[in-house]
């Protein structure tokens, strides 16, 4: 058992067995992996942090990582700073630390107490490396680099003509015999399993879907070119990092994460939708067109992420649904004639629409969006002419 699966394995009983969920943490791990994302969190210097309080009142503090981490296979992963703040936090909790030592055990070396990030160029001309994510939990890699370790990050590289990042794993195995062949029909003939004497497994923890770090931002943070799998330098590492947060493609759902789609793809998130939706609505409208237009520009999406609730829909932004309708003036802009009515506020009502549907792969921009009555819109969702699909396109040109 790695830590990334013993940490799993917590969360899971915390939530089978207490019915708690503790999603921040979870979506901290999808991103980041167990390892990496305890070590963050103990930085923190909180003094007591909510999750670990619910599961005092849950009397359930053998689930939290603090106790996790001085178990025999992981207390040496961990320095004698984080092993002192993990205790501190437990013992203002009254519990019993007398056995909890902060010393090395010398069971784990202590080089492998750091998380390492490296980057790994894949050529879908030879490996579909998107394939092997939608349809399997993790895949074995030609281990080139031996100081590759478990818990160590990985991020996939899709070469020439992307040369982005695209994807984030976590190292569970390392220095394999052999590999495992599940994904065997993801590659172009058989050669990367020939001649090859050392495999690593790698575990999907997400695709990153809109903020792709580029090579040319890889360039300017230190990483000239990823032609095998490179250590990344720190530069490189907060770069990535960077465009992780600003990716606003986060998958989504309500409730529990539906049994045919492994954990680690979902990021989860807490809130309200709706009433974050309706507080966005209602801004969109108080700004001006420059304001308004500017905004929408900012939260453009190409590649649009469904979520999953009981039925599968796709994420809209307001600011561009909003723009779209104050472009088009009260005037639908497939007939031509004005609003048929307006709604509650006295504005003129029309509906935004999606020229090319999120569905067939349309993108959520200004460009790709139209101001239509409910007549003409109910028409592009039950006709949609190629006519008309190629007037409205022209219209935004």
């Amino acid at each position: 058992m790695t830590f990334d699966e013993r940490i799993q394995k917590a969360i899971a009983e915390t939530w089978s067995e207490c019915h708690y969920r503790p999603t921040a943490f979870i979506q901290m791990v999808n991103s980041y992996g167990a390892l990496e994302s305890v070590k963050r969190l103990l930085t923190s210097r909180q003094n007591i942090p909510s999750g670990l309080e619910k599961l005092w009142e849950l009397g359930r503090l053998d689930l939290c990582f603090e106790r996790i981490i001085f178990e025999p296979e992981w207390h040496d992963m961990f320095s004698k700073d984080e092993l002192s703040e993990a205790k501190k936090r437990l013992k203002n909790l009254n519990y019993d630390v007398s056995k909890l030592t902060v010393e090395p055990l010398n069971i784990r070396a202590q080089t492998n107490n750091t998380v390492t990030n490296w980057i790994l160029p894949c050529n879908e001309d030879n490996y579909d490396i998107e394939k092997a994510y939608r349809e399997y939990h993790t895949i074995d890699w030609h281990q080139t680099n031996k100081k590759i370790k478990i818990d160590d990050i990985v991020y996939i590289y899709k070469t020439v003509p992307y040369q982005i990042v695209r994807f984030k794993c976590l190292v569970t195995a390392v220095n394999k015999r052999s590999a495992n062949r599940k994904d065997v029909d993801c590659y172009k003939d058989s050669s990367p399993f020939e001649n090859k004497d050392c495999y690593m497994t790698l575990k999907f923890l997400y695709r990153i879907e809109d903020a792709h770090p580029t090579m040319k931002g890889l360039k300017d943070a230190g990483i000239t070119f990823v032609r095998q799998i490179t250590e990344l330098t720190e530069a490189a590492r907060n770069y990535i990092e960077d465009c992780e947060k600003q990716d606003r493609s986060i998958q989504r759902f309500d409730g529990q994460i539906p049994s045919d789609i492994p954990a680690n793809h979902w990021s989860i998130v807490g809130g309200d939708e709706e009433e974050l939706r309706e507080k966005e609505e209602n801004e969109a409208k108080t700004l001006s067109d420059s304001e308004l237009f500017e905004k929408a520009k900012m939260h453009e999406n190409t590649n649009p992420k469904g979520k999953i609730t009981t039925t599968s829909s796709y994420i809209r932004n307001t600011y561009i649904a909003e723009a779209s309708k104050r472009r088009a003036n009260g005037i639908c802009q497939l007939c031509g004639q004005p609003a048929p009515f307006n709604d509650k506020n006295g504005n003129p009502y029309l509906e935004s629409h999606h020229i090319i549907w999120l569905s067939a792969g349309g993108a959520d921009t200004l460009d790709n969006t139209a101001a239509l009555c409910p007549n003409c819109h109910k028409k592009m969702h039950i006709v949609n002419d190629i006519n008309d699909v190629k007037k409205l396109q022209d219209l935004n040109k």
